[in-house]
């Protein structure tokens, strides 16, 4: 979250904006991380559909920032924002938020994925896939500023 909104209100007219954007952000990753670390919040593990979507939600806290990266940055300053490519990014995230939950494939092969393949596994390869992708419009915003 930080790239984005570092690059996009680069400009001092536009700092007010960046502090804002990534203090909310900042603050939801933050209840986030209580809820999910509080032991009786959710009790000893956890509900998983509560924590997937603790963190869903604070994965989708940044938002409303893209949104304002999206409509009202000058584009003489930032040509290009790849909004899309954090999108696609945070799906990924989301969908392997979504598997890691609902234990995918495990639950429907018993003893088929306990070493390889199961959601675990595909939860991290989802947010490799997804940490790739933000680098990649990170990189690509760094290089249009």
């Amino acid at each position: 979250m930080l790239p984005p909104f570092y690059y996009g209100f680069y400009c001092s007219e536009m700092q007010f904006w960046f502090w804002v954007w990534l203090s909310f952000c900042y603050v939801f990753c933050s209840l986030a991380l209580v809820a999910i670390l509080s032991p009786n919040l959710l009790g000893k593990m956890g509900n998983k559909w509560m924590v997937a979507g603790i963190c869903i939600v604070a994965g989708y806290s940044c938002s409303p920032g893209f949104l304002h990266l999206w409509f009202y940055i000058d584009r003489k300053y930032l040509p290009v924002v790849p909004v899309w490519t954090w999108i696609i990014a945070g799906l990924f995230a989301a969908f392997g938020g979504v598997i890691y939950a609902l234990h995918i494939p495990e639950r429907w092969y018993p003893k088929r994925f306990d070493i390889i393949g199961n959601s675990h596994n595909l939860f991290h390869c989802m947010g490799f896939v997804a940490s790739i992708l933000a680098l990649k419009a990170s990189l690509r915003m760094y290089h249009e500023r």
